[in-house]
């Protein structure tokens, strides 16, 4: 979404895009913002791609975001700040960047506590 000023761009480009491909959406480097309303206009144009990478966002863009694109949307979360709320928003995962400092109650390996389980379709 870099160098997208409005969704429409974005859905310009989508079409000449595969759909397993991913969005990238970061204020600071992309002049669009994938959000909710973002996410509806690509469906409507039959563009939505496999999933997204946001950053900068809460957990009330990401609940949004999760129930405009449903279950099968990869959400990939930026900010590692609150790993759990992440989850519970309906993020896939969360991305820890290196610079990123490590909680110390970092979660086990338990896969049921890094991921939630599938759900059926959004």
């Amino acid at each position: 979404m870099q160098a997208h000023a409005t969704v429409s761009d974005t859905v310009a480009q989508m079409h000449t895009l595969p759909p397993e491909s991913y969005l990238y959406s970061h204020p600071l480097y992309t002049q669009s913002r994938l959000d909710a309303h973002a996410c509806v206009t690509l469906i409507r144009a039959g563009v939505l791609p496999a999933g997204a990478k946001i950053a900068k966002v809460g957990a009330q863009d990401i609940s949004a975001i999760r129930a405009a694109c449903g279950a099968a949307f990869r959400l990939w979360d930026g900010s590692c700040r609150n790993i759990q709320a992440s989850i519970e928003a309906g993020a896939t995962g969360v991305v820890a960047t290196p610079l990123s400092p490590i909680p110390q109650d970092f979660p086990s390996r338990e896969i049921v506590r890094l991921r939630p389980p599938e759900v059926g379709p959004g």
